[in-house]
């Protein structure tokens, strides 16, 4: 299970109440109240902090519905980094002090306390506090202007259901066995009610495992009394209650006193083996889940609680039997998933047309998520399988869709768009660092290949030993465009697809560029044995060192415009 990814639904939200701590931590104090920093501006800078945080929630509610929204997000993550490490600069220089300062007598460290000196590090702190606080400043005018307001913007939710649709669930048979197996063994807790906890992120398919287990033949056989609830985020210890309640009678309650409802559940449980599903628990508070579970212990020995929930704080709390962890789906499972969907009861077989970059494009926006198959199954309905229209779909921001918008949780969104982030980053990255590389073997033939033409103009029979450099230097701008070659090929695995064939190590400009420069590297040798012979060379002129010239250059330029393409497919992606 990635905890990272369950934690950093507000990770933003965090961020900026960590940095709050740290501006009245003890170093920073130390850092600015003796001195003579713009206090008043250090309180401006926290309490812009607090304001920009109180927005965030209806700010992640719009962000995939407005894009400016998202952007805005986008900048405010990035001026919250920059202040943390801009705190992290003036602990580093408080630490300096402190221990500059024990090594010093009493005497003079009164002193310096007390004449207080405004180094250039001040200067420059206070700066970089004031710009800070006016690029927060700035994003807290833009919040007013997308409309952004106070508190959450509370967003219906489609509670969830016992029943379960089984012939479009794949790829979770193990842990349904595995699940079952728990429920119907009375030998797993001391208790007499056993709480099992399914915890995973967001979309891995929790609630419809619960699903699975809950309408099981045998687990119906197993238990007298079975209730479903679905709890999300609303936790409210009378609701839950009178859910299953009404789930055990087939009759509306309309008592909102909890003793009321609590007593009545106790009697309708007593000496009876339950099953109870709890999906989509967030709340982590133990004295509620403590009154909420009382009435279960009046139950019969071997009565099961089943509840789903992404945090494993929550699990901790509640289990007391092993958290059961729900991993991502295997690719293939994925794709069928997906081709479950898009094509419904068409055979698959039937679809050999499918592009296998449009297969691999579909597996990776997954994630190993059904959630996020079966949500891009359904965009993908309708159309013909292999077409431009799944191409185009498959390579679109789908998460900017309002249709995907609107299935998908708002943590999960977010979770998916800061993934595609990091990713464009790396490449980006990536790239970067290739080009470095090329332009380093593109100089350093192109200065070889210039140095052997002139040596081979300057060169005579009279004067053979121009022809020898010439020649040792075409033979080196050779091996450096062979050992390019090589290093390509083994970045891209050799062998690589590109236009319907496949072609060894690099493009058909690349391979000319070495044709021109195999020629060069013939005619200087060829030149150097006519000369120590004393006879005149046929081929005085040579424009080869042109010709590779251009071959490198335009080269470049391709890849350039290709690269060009690639950055928006991906950024798109």
């Amino acid at each position: 299970m990635d905890a990272a990814l369950v934690a950093g639904e507000a990770s933003l939200s965090a961020s900026i109440q960590q940095l709050c701590k740290r501006l009245d931590s003890r170093e920073i104090r130390d850092m600015f109240w003796p001195k003579k920093h713009d206090k008043s501006l250090l309180m401006k800078f926290k309490l812009m902090l607090l304001t920009l945080d109180a927005v965030l929630d209806d700010a992640h509610q719009k962000e995939f519905e407005i894009p400016s929204v998202g952007n805005w997000l986008d900048e405010l993550r990035e001026a919250v980094y920059d202040a943390g490490v801009l705190l992290d600069e003036v602990n580093a220089e408080a630490f300096r002090l402190k221990m500059s300062a024990e090594d010093q007598p009493v005497v003079t460290q009164v002193w310096n306390f007390l004449s207080v000196p405004f180094s250039r590090f001040d200067q420059r702190l206070n700066d970089k506090i004031k710009e800070s606080y006016h690029r927060l400043k700035f994003l807290a005018n833009e919040k007013d202007i997308l409309g952004l307001q106070k508190g959450v913007r509370k967003v219906s939710q489609m509670p969830t259901t016992c029943l379960v649709d089984e012939s479009s669930v794949v790829g979770r048979d193990g842990d349904k066995e595995e699940l079952i197996r728990l429920l119907i063994s009375d030998a797993e807790s001391r208790n007499n009610v056993s709480v099992i906890t399914i915890v995973g992120m967001a979309g891995i398919g929790k609630t419809t495992l619960a699903q699975l287990v809950y309408n099981d033949q045998r687990v119906k056989e197993h238990f007298d009394i079975q209730a479903w609830v679905c709890v999300s985020e609303d936790f409210d210890a009378v609701r839950v209650t009178k859910t299953l309640l009404e789930s055990i009678t087939s009759t509306v309650c309309d008592i909102t006193d909890l003793n009321f409802v609590q007593v009545q559940l106790k009697h309708e449980v007593r000496g009876k083996r339950f099953l109870f599903v709890l999906d989509d628990l967030w709340n982590e508070n133990y004295h509620d889940w403590n009154l909420l579970q009382v009435p279960f212990l009046y139950a019969a020995g071997g009565s099961k609680v089943v509840i789903t929930t992404r945090s494993e704080t929550v699990a901790s709390i509640v289990r007391n039997v092993p958290t059961h962890y729900l991993e991502p789906l295997s690719d293939e499972d994925c794709w069928s998933l997906i081709l479950k969907h898009a094509l419904g009861d068409s055979n698959p077989t039937e679809h050999s047309n499918i592009r296998e970059t449009d297969r691999e494009t579909a597996i990776r926006k997954c994630n190993g998520l059904p959630l996020i198959a079966r949500a891009l199954g359904g965009l993908l309905r309708g159309t013909t399988s292999g077409s431009e229209e799944w191409h185009h779909i498959l390579h679109t921001n789908i998460w900017e869709l309002p249709s995907i918008a609107r299935i998908l949780p708002i943590c999960l969104l977010q979770q998916l768009r800061q993934k595609g982030r990091e990713s464009h980053q790396k490449r980006r990255s990536a790239r970067t660092e290739a080009n470095s590389a090329e332009w380093i073997f593109l100089v350093t033939s192109l200065c070889m290949e210039i140095l052997s033409a002139a040596f081979d103009q300057a060169s005579s029979p009279r004067r053979p030993g121009y022809a020898l450099f010439g020649m040792l230097l075409a033979i080196a701008a050779l091996l450096t465009c062979i050992w390019e070659l090589i290093y390509k090929g083994r970045k891209h695995n050799v062998v690589r697809r590109k236009m319907g064939c496949y072609m060894l190590f690099g493009s058909a400009n690349e391979i000319f560029g070495l044709l021109g420069g195999i020629a060069q590297c013939v005619c200087s040798i060829v030149q150097y044995f006519y000369y120590i012979r004393r006879a005149d060379n046929p081929i005085k002129l040579s424009l080869l060192p042109a010709i590779f010239l251009i071959c490198l250059i335009a080269t470049r330029l391709s890849r350039k415009r290709m690269q060009t393409t690639d950055e928006t497919g991906e950024h798109t992606a």
